[in-house]
């Protein structure tokens, strides 16, 4: 199974404000980035993550999922590798958040793609430790 994580990320960790992102759109090169490496693929989100991704719902053969957190994250997991309606099975997952489910999904993912923005503001949400190093 193809497990990636992404992510963009203030100069201090900082992930989300308010349910946001807390920069909001100023880096549009990131978001663009983030629908060329997500095209096709699955995206597995938390439920608090679906409102601010909801809307790039099925562009580019993307496939938005929310995070079953009464499912241990192999089963999920297992899950989202089952033909879809298409029948389109072995399409990479893709990690993106919030920071719960980057926690919760961290040890399954083989390429993480993290990406530091020149953002150094406020924030109420923080990229936790991924790699179990702090």
């Amino acid at each position: 199974m193809d497990v990636r994580l992404i992510a963009a990320i203030g100069r201090r960790g900082q992930l989300g404000l308010d349910g946001d992102m807390p920069w909001g759109r100023s880096f549009p090169d990131d978001l663009r980035r983030f629908r060329e490496l997500t095209a096709g693929g699955i995206v597995l989100v938390g439920w608090r993550t679906w409102p601010t991704v909801e809307r790039l719902q099925g562009t580019h053969g993307r496939r938005f999922v929310v995070d079953d957190v009464k499912l241990p994250p192999t089963e999920m997991l297992a899950q989202l590798q089952e033909p879809d309606a298409s029948g389109t099975r072995n399409r990479p997952v893709w990690i993106a958040g919030g920071a719960k489910t980057y926690a919760r999904y961290a040890r399954f993912v083989d390429e993480f793609v993290v990406r530091r923005v020149p953002y150094d503001g406020p924030a109420d949400t923080w990229m936790p430790d991924l790699l179990g190093t702090a």
